[in-house]
């Protein structure tokens, strides 16, 4: 029963690692530069990503650090199967909600202008699809 324990807890240790160096290989920072961004040493980071073989508070120092810096999804990063995530689902919920709004607005103003061009008389009204006899 322990080994199986211990293996569980290898393959999680291994999926959190690989983890930690694709969020930090998409920042475009080294492992030094992490380092210090974060303020602790490349040998922390390293081993974080090799097989996160770090303390719980270096841990919660990384995740928090990438989780606030970075806009990681902790759904992506927790998740046994990840695929159905992104590492950054949660700032591309926020821009699509964003967009969203834009887009709405953008219209609200376009069809303004339209409706009082045609009010003035600047643009002709539209045809009906209905033909005369």
């Amino acid at each position: 029963m322990k080994k199986k324990k211990d293996s569980e807890v290898v393959k999680w240790k291994s999926q959190f690692a690989k983890r930690f160096e694709l969020i930090r290989e998409a920042s475009g920072m080294s492992q030094v530069e992490m380092a210090d961004t974060i303020g602790m040493s490349q040998n922390l980071v390293y081993r974080s990503e090799k097989d996160c073989d770090i303390s719980l508070n270096s841990f919660l120092l990384l995740f928090v650090h990438y989780m606030k810096n970075y806009k990681m999804n902790p759904e992506w990063f927790f998740a046994e199967d990840n695929s159905g995530f992104t590492p950054y689902e949660m700032e591309s919920r926020k821009t699509k909600r964003v967009s969203s709004a834009v887009e709405r607005r953008r219209n609200k103003i376009i069809l303004d202008m339209f409706n009082m061009l045609q009010r003035d008389g600047l643009m002709p009204q539209a045809e009906s699809n209905t033909t005369q006899e």
